[in-house]
């Protein structure tokens, strides 16, 4: 059985088609499940698939030393996943995305250590620096991993008690990680007045990439508010476990933003490898 991610790209659908869709998210084939929606952004409620991904913690470990082992072949497999997904984003010729966010609709679904994974991979693949914002005060487990100090961080940069050059913290060549920090009412209200560029204009340098690992929308008081600071979005979803009732609220609550598309984690296939080199 393989468990090598694979990027799949559905043909977009007519708006009538749009109820089924929600209602039939789940589809299987032998024991490859995936979740599935495929809106036009302009009317879209849920995305259209633009990843799925297995993302199997077993392969990183606690520390991720394994993001810079270049023989590491599983993660360098997700790795070039992620930048397939993410590339056309970032170096589009209209409307390229300068700060992308990584959220999902409730906690435990891996959205941290895909947002690490595209981080690492558009640091150490593409010439421009990329710096990683941890925006969920709730669950900062990015710095835990990371071994950098929580705190200060994003929410004491917000408040005005440090300075830009305190929470930027290099973590590789090219890859800068800002920890979450100290999150509170004040932080929260800064956020929320920031305006839909500001932290990217304020935060990162001109030609840095942003990504943002977001707080989860459902469970998180504060998650549809984080979310506005990215251009855009991606959501990941754990394949074969989160209710699709809880994705299409999710898409719902973000229906005014631009969502990109759904990252599967921990999503198997029988599809031999030797075609998962061609999709």
């Amino acid at each position: 059985m393989s468990g090598r991610n694979t990027v799949v790209r559905e043909p977009e659908q007519n708006s009538h088609q749009r109820q089924k869709d929600v209602d039939t998210e789940e589809v299987t084939d032998s024991d490859r499940t995936m979740v599935m929606s495929t809106q036009k952004r302009q009317v879209a409620r849920t995305p259209r698939p633009a990843a799925l991904a297995r993302l199997d913690t077993s392969l990183v470990s606690k520390k991720l030393q394994a993001l810079s082992e270049k023989e590491n072949g599983p993660v360098a497999r997700l790795q070039a996943e992620f930048l397939h997904a993410c590339l056309p984003l970032f170096f589009a010729e209209q409307d390229p995305v300068q700060c992308l966010g990584l959220t999902s609709a409730i906690a435990g679904e891996g959205k941290t250590l895909a947002a690490l994974l595209v981080s690492h991979a558009l640091a150490t693949s593409s010439r421009r620096p990329v710096v990683l914002v941890e925006c969920d005060w709730q669950r900062p487990t990015l710095s835990r991993d990371l071994d950098l100090s929580n705190a200060p961080g994003l929410a004491e940069w917000l408040c005005g008690a440090n300075s830009r050059a305190d929470i930027r913290h290099q973590f590789v060549p090219n890859l800068t990680v800002v920890p979450a920090g100290h999150g509170g009412p004040d932080a929260m209200t800064a956020l929320a007045e920031l305006q839909r560029q500001e932290l990217y204009d304020r935060l990162a340098d001109p030609d840095e990439l942003m990504i943002l690992d977001l707080p989860s929308i459902l469970d998180s008081y504060y998650g549809t508010i984080a979310a506005r600071s990215a251009n855009a979005l991606l959501l990941v979803v754990r394949a074969g476990a989160t209710p699709s009732s809880l994705v299409a609220q999710a898409c719902d609550k973000l229906k005014h933003l631009r969502v990109e598309g759904i990252i599967l984690n921990q999503m198997k296939t029988r599809i031999p490898q030797w075609l998962q080199h061609l999709l």
